[in-house]
């Protein structure tokens, strides 16, 4: 039988995963900022039939050079709500194993929330919050002032099984 060294627990309960939260109208989405490309001004979107996935083209340069990308968008917030953001402000890019660019509307600057990687708990499939299943892999709970609060973590990954599953394939 295996037993935690009571040093080994101190030093992973101070490892920190600094998450980028966003408040949605009935929850919270947080995204891993090592996953996290860049945070820009919400570019022209093209959206398909459904609404649900757009193309857009963004420039990633940091200097004078232009680095034009396509960038495949979720709307989450129609997926969970049946409604897009009435004025999406900026665009959260991320970079999946496929090498593709996916980017994520919000309506304000997320929120950078550094938490212990301990608290990072696998979501149960039976989680009360069902509109979430399938976009997320791991809960944190934030004890509060106003009541715990309750994280989705959403991966890079799990948003590209979420284009794959909206587009079909």
């Amino acid at each position: 039988m295996f037993t935690t060294h009571p040093q080994s627990r101190s030093r992973r309960a101070q490892v920190k995963v600094p998450l980028m939260v966003v408040r949605f109208p009935t929850l919270h989405l947080a995204f891993d900022m090592a996953q996290l490309q860049q945070v820009i001004p919400m570019p022209v979107v093209e959206y398909n039939a459904t609404q649900l996935l757009g193309l857009a083209m963004v420039d990633l340069g940091q200097t004078e050079v232009p680095d034009q990308r396509k960038v495949i968008v979720v709307d989450l917030h129609r997926k969970l709500y049946d409604a897009s953001l009435d004025q999406p402000s900026h665009l959260l890019l991320f970079k999946g194993n496929n090498g593709l660019l996916y980017g994520v509307p919000v309506a304000t600057l997320p929120e950078i929330v550094p938490i212990d990687a301990d608290l990072l708990l696998d979501q149960e499939d039976d989680v009360a919050d069902r509109q979430v299943v399938g976009i997320t892999r791991q809960v944190v709970k934030l004890p509060g002032p106003g009541g715990e609060r309750t994280l989705f973590v959403v991966e890079a990954n799990s948003l590209a099984q979420e284009v794959r599953n909206l587009a079909g394939g």
